[in-house]
């Protein structure tokens, strides 16, 4: 059974993230802990798993060279745009310069604010030809819509 909750301690030992960076993704409202029992220094934090799969995504993206400020700025965007926990909920793509999001079949880069980009979806296309080439006549003529 895997556990609810997890400690600070255990977040950077999962995650690869340092204490400061941790202090500061949580400052800054970029990561909400699940649970803050207390106030101020002795306050006790703890984490759950969407939390978790947050800090992971967003270090994986400054891994691959992008700057917290891009990341940030790319959560703030997807925020805006309705999804409150992207870094958990969304899949997300990255050239190394921007982050790209996808809602439904189409893909946003989270970056310009959610600006529509073209994508093909080359799976999608391979089952549109499976069931069209279903449809055509088996004797190799070419009749109705599939006529060139």
């Amino acid at each position: 059974m895997i556990r609810d909750r997890f400690t600070a301690e255990e977040v950077r030992r999962l995650t690869g993230l340092s204490r400061r960076q941790l202090e500061r993704w949580e400052h800054n409202g970029f990561v909400v802990p699940a649970e803050v029992r207390g106030e101020g220094h002795g306050s006790r934090r703890s984490y759950d798993f969407t939390n978790l799969m947050e800090f992971k995504t967003a270090k994986r993206l400054l891994d691959i060279g992008l700057s917290t400020q891009a990341v940030r700025k790319a959560v703030e965007a997807l925020r805006k745009m309705g999804n409150d926990r992207p870094l958990s909920e969304m899949a997300l793509v990255s050239d190394g310069r921007r982050i790209y999001a996808r809602f439904g079949n189409d893909w946003m880069d989270a970056m310009r604010g959610g600006q529509l980009v073209f994508g093909v979806m080359v799976g999608d296309i391979a089952d549109q030809l499976r069931r069209e080439i279903a449809n055509l006549p088996t004797d190799g003529t070419s009749k109705g819509k599939h006529a060139a």
